[in-house]
Order: C-alpha cells, then sequence, then structure tokens
C-alpha cells in the first residue's frame, strides 16, 4: 500500500500554588517552611520550590570552595543558610509526549517519544561522592580536584571530614529537562501459514533506547526520593530506567 505516516501529539502543564501556611510564632506572619535542607514552603510559591546557597566555584589561591551571598560576592568555603535563594523548582513546567507512526506495504514502525521541562533536581548522591571521610566510592570528576598544580578547577581541594564544597548548594542541584526515545517498534505483516483470512505480525521492540539531557545524573525521568510528600525533588542512588528489547508476534482475525 501507499506510504503512511501519522503524528500524535500530547502535553500538559502544572501550575499550583501554596496559599497558607500556619504562623507558629505569633509575629502576625505566616512562617515559611524548610524541607530536607533544600526546599522551600512559602505562600505565593509553588511546591517543590528549590532554596539554596547558589555555588561560586573554586578559589585558584587555595583550593577553597566558593558561594554567593545575596549580594552576588563570593564567600570563601562557607555557605550560611541566609545567603540561601530560591532556585529553581521540581515539577516540570510542561510534561508530554508525541508519537510517529510509518506503515508502507507489510511494514509498520511506531517511535514514542516522551519529554519534561521547566525543573530541576537534586543529587544528593553526588553530594556523597564528593566527601571524603564516608568510607565509600568517590566521583570520577574527584580526580579533577584542586592541588597547586591544578589550580584552575570547579572542583574544591580533598581535605577528609571537613566541608569543602559539599553543603547544601546549587552544586548539586541540575536542570533535568529531557526529550526521551521510549520505544520503538518494528513490525511486518504477512499471511497467516494455516490459511483462513488471519494475519501473522511480527514485530521487534526497544525501550529506553536514548535520551537527550544535560543532567548529570544517572537519568532525569527517575522516581524521587522520598517518593511522597511536598519535598519531592532529590535523587538518591535511584535506578534508571531498563532498556530491553522484545520480539513477538500478534495474530490477528
Amino acid at each position: 500500500g501507499a506510504f503512511q505516516w501519522r503524528v500524535l501529539l500530547n502535553a500538559a502543564t502544572l501550575r499550583n500554588e501554596v496559599r497558607h501556611l500556619p504562623d507558629q510564632d505569633g509575629d502576625g506572619r505566616e512562617d515559611d517552611i524548610i524541607l530536607n535542607q533544600r526546599m522551600l514552603l512559602r505562600p505565593g510559591l509553588s511546591l517543590g520550590t528549590f532554596y539554596l546557597v547558589r555555588y561560586a566555584g573554586v578559589d585558584p589561591a587555595n583550593g577553597d570552595a566558593l558561594f554567593y551571598d545575596l549580594e552576588g560576592e563570593a564567600l570563601p568555603n562557607t555557605a550560611p543558610d541566609a545567603h540561601r535563594q530560591l532556585a529553581g523548582k521540581s515539577i516540570p513546567s510542561v510534561t508530554g509526549g508525541f508519537t510517529h507512526l510509518f506503515r508502507f506495504g507489510a511494514f509498520d514502525l511506531q517511535a514514542d517519544f516522551h519529554f519534561k521541562a521547566g525543573h530541576h533536581i537534586y543529587m544528593e548522591d553526588r553530594n556523597l561522592e564528593h566527601t571524603l571521610g564516608f568510607g565509600g566510592n568517590m566521583h570520577r570528576s574527584q580526580l579533577d580536584a584542586w592541588t597547586p598544580q591544578n589550580p584552575n578547577t570547579d572542583v574544591p581541594q580533598h581535605r577528609l571530614y571537613q566541608n569543602n564544597g559539599n553543603q547544601e548548594s546549587t552544586r548539586f542541584l541540575d536542570r533535568a529537562d529531557f526529550l526521551r526515545l521510549q520505544q520503538l517498534t518494528l513490525g511486518y505483516t504477512l499471511q497467516a501459514p494455516f490459511g483462513g483470512k488471519s494475519r501473522l505480525r511480527l514485530f521487534a521492540s526497544a525501550n529506553n533506547l536514548w535520551t537527550l539531557t544535560g543532567f548529570r545524573g544517572l537519568d532525569p525521568d527517575t522516581e524521587f526520593y522520598p517518593t511522597e510528600g511536598p519535598a519531592l525533588g532529590t535523587v538518591r542512588y535511584n535506578l534508571p530506567a531498563t532498556r530491553y528489547f522484545t520480539l513477538g508476534f500478534q495474530l490477528k482475525p
């Protein structure tokens, strides 16, 4: 038959807002609530709003981690809570998908894509992998840590059991926008070998073949840790989506 091509598209957006919070200290104003040392509940803001000190890189003179204060000045090796700022949110601005359906003769091809955009993820596992003293494996980026011979780096000097860049900050916060080829299926339909009007469709399918993202973690579409509650937005060694392949057949009357 003739070549056919269909495109299906869906997209959704979610807007939410914290409306009211208790006034626990009795000063006549609703109180801010800090969750997990990195998220903020405040009237007028979205759930999942990150509230972090901004990471400013490394002092090439001594390897100190640097953090911005509220005036934009870099502070050496300190991240006081008073200088936390709004730093994005964990709820995507838009989420959706689109499907390409191709058919030519006895062949059919379907490509399903999924996307999310406009949100961030805090990588708690990266924090642990950048801290000497826990006794676990370190991230390979630590091979580029500051030394007198390697002063121009964004990885602070290693200091055993000392905070130097591993404080809660935007250093471990990443944009999590992504486009994923979630499923690709190729099929071929032929007359069933046992006669009659039945048709036999043979197909091969692959899932999670390809992902376009700037996210530095394992998977930008993984489940958050913890998995429920108002503090969603953190990953901690969450398993990525499995890539798998399927062969099969369908008998059509």
